[in-house]
C-alpha cells in the first residue's frame, strides 16, 4: 500500500541553507519566476533567499506520477534540443529520464569593468520536463570564475598603486595586513576575500582613506582630511589653480565648528 509522502519544511529549508552544495533543484520556471519577480539571478541566490525566510505559505506539490510508467516511455516523450546532446545522467526530480544536455555561454562582469565569458550547461529531462541547472554545476563555475575576476581586480587597482607611488609596505603598515601581502595579491598567488577587495576598491576610489588609516582613524583629522580632499577634487573639476588656499580655509573654518 502506497503512502502519502511527508515533507519537512525545516529539513528543506536547512537543505537550502547547504547552497554551495545544493541537495535542492531549482528548475527553470522557478528561476525565471525568481529573476521577473524578486531579481535573483543564480540558483545560489535563490537557495539563500528561501533559506532567509524570503518566501511564505510554502506548500508541496507533488511531482507528476508515474505509476507503472517504464523508462522506454520516458525517451517516446523526448523531444530533442538543437545543439544538445544526451548525458549520461538520470533526472533527480523524477528519477526516470536521461537528461538532454545544452551547452551555452553567459559573460560574467564586476565594477571594475573586468568581463570573463564561461560555458554554462542547462539540462533538460524528457520524462517530467524539468530543466535548468538540476545539479548546480553553473553555481559552482560562476563562483569559481567571480573568484578570478576579484583577483583581477585587486591586481589592477595594485597596478595603479605602484603608478600613483604608493608603497606597498606603507599601505600594509596603516592597514595592519600582514608583509607581502598586497605583492601576493597583485602577483595572484592568493586571491583577497570579498572584504579585501571591496577595501582595494574603497582606496581606489578615495586615496586619502590611508591617511586617514594613518592616522589612527582620529575622527576630527580624518575630517580635515576628506574636506581637503573634497576641496582639491572640485577644484581640479573647476580649473581652480589656487587649490591649497582654498581648502585650508575650510579646514580652518571645520575646525570652528562642533564637530561631535
Amino acid at each position: 500500500m502506497l503512502k502519502q509522502p511527508y515533507y519537512d519544511f525545516d529539513a528543506f529549508l536547512k537543505a537550502c541553507r547547504v547552497w554551495a552544495r545544493p541537495r535542492v533543484v531549482v528548475l527553470k520556471k522557478a528561476q525565471d519566476d525568481a529573476r521577473n519577480d524578486f531579481g535573483l539571478k543564480t540558483s545560489g541566490e535563490i537557495l539563500r533567499f528561501i533559506a532567509n525566510g524570503g518566501l511564505e505559505q510554502l506548500e508541496f506539490i507533488n511531482s507528476k506520477p508515474w505509476g507503472n510508467n517504464p523508462v522506454v516511455e520516458a525517451f517516446k516523450k523526448a523531444e530533442f534540443i538543437p545543439g544538445a546532446t544526451m548525458s549520461k545522467r538520470v533526472c533527480p526530480v523524477c528519477g526516470i529520464g536521461v537528461l538532454e544536455k545544452t551547452p551555452s555561454t553567459i559573460t560574467l562582469s564586476d565594477p571594475s569593468e573586468i568581463e570573463k565569458t564561461i560555458e554554462i550547461f542547462e539540462y533538460k529531462c524528457p520524462s517530467c520536463d524539468a530543466e535548468g541547472d538540476l545539479f548546480g554545476d553553473n553555481e559552482h563555475t560562476i563562483q569559481k570564475k567571480y573568484v578570478e575576476i576579484r583577483a583581477d581586480a585587486v591586481a589592477s587597482v595594485l597596478e595603479k598603486f605602484s603608478d600613483n607611488g604608493v608603497s606597498y609596505s606603507a599601505a600594509e603598515r596603516v592597514l595592519g595586513l600582514p608583509q607581502r601581502t598586497l605583492s601576493k595579491w597583485k602577483n595572484k598567488s592568493v586571491v583577497p576575500s570579498a572584504g579585501a577587495t571591496a577595501l582595494m576598491r574603497y582606496i581606489h576610489l578615495f586615496p586619502w582613506l590611508l591617511e586617514v588609516a594613518d592616522n589612527k582613524f582620529e575622527k576630527r583629522g580624518a575630517m580635515r582630511i576628506h574636506i581637503a580632499a573634497a576641496m582639491r577634487d572640485l577644484c581640479d573639476m573647476t580649473k581652480e589653480s589656487n587649490v591649497q588656499s582654498v581648502s585650508a580655509g575650510i579646514v580652518e573654518n571645520s575646525n570652528n565648528a562642533d564637530m561631535r
